[in-house]
């Protein structure tokens, strides 16, 4: 029983590190677009990369497979979120100035 108790303890604890990277990268991901625009998709892959790396390093000592794929993930996804932030700043800013 206290084995169970320990992997179901184990699969909250990723659980919870998983929804902190997630919550985290999307963060950094809009800084980046609204601080240094001018750098684009590859500077916000770099930001999600800098914002999952608190995370990764201990996942990857855990779950090696579950580290190359929050990885491999946010490259994939980051692309996406940060045109639609580049595209919501340069509306803001172009309702702003009108």
């Amino acid at each position: 029983m206290t084995n169970a108790t320990n992997i179901t303890t184990n699969d909250q604890a990723m659980d919870k590190l998983l929804m902190q990277a997630g919550l985290a990268q999307p963060v950094f991901i809009f800084l980046q677009s609204l601080f240094f625009p001018a750098l684009g998709i590859l500077g916000a892959v770099i930001a999600a990369q800098c914002a999952l790396m608190p995370w990764l390093v201990p996942m990857a000592k855990k779950a090696p497979s579950m580290a190359i794929a929050m990885s491999m993930s946010s490259a994939i996804l980051t692309p996406i979120f940060s045109l639609m932030c580049l595209y919501a700043l340069d509306f803001v800013r172009g309702f702003g100035g009108a």
